[in-house]
């Protein structure tokens, strides 16, 4: 199932604001957790703004596609809770940033995620 494409600025910036004060309704979130919604969130707003600002963004993507693989590698379990109250398991993240990474035009940055999920955590 294909899903369609970000579209909102303010959505990434509410998915951070949520993890960190949401979390996976356990308690609190583990540090992991956190840095798995802002690498998302930053993946996303890269995407954003390179679509948006003429293909410029002060977002470093490369960083937070690393943050991604190291995450999902080191605890396959991180998770957050979204602004529409679903969790976000690593997994799922990390293929819905390949998704956006190859729609706007960052082929080898979804491949490096594309072959973290493919080798497991």
């Amino acid at each position: 199932m294909r899903r369609a494409p970000f579209q909102g600025g303010a959505v990434c910036v509410l998915t951070v604001a949520v993890a960190l004060g949401c979390g996976s309704g356990t308690g609190e979130p583990s540090d992991n957790d956190v840095d798995l919604a802002a690498a998302s969130t930053d993946v996303n707003l890269y995407c954003l703004e390179k679509t948006e600002a003429n293909g410029t963004t002060d977002v470093d993507v490369d960083a937070a596609v690393d943050d991604l693989v190291r995450i999902y590698r080191e605890d396959p379990e991180a998770s957050y809770e979204n602004q529409l109250g679903n969790m976000r398991p690593a997994r799922e993240v990390l293929a819905d940033a390949a998704t956006d990474l190859h729609e706007c035009g960052r082929h080898e940055l979804a491949g490096e995620l594309e072959r973290a999920l493919d080798a497991g955590p």
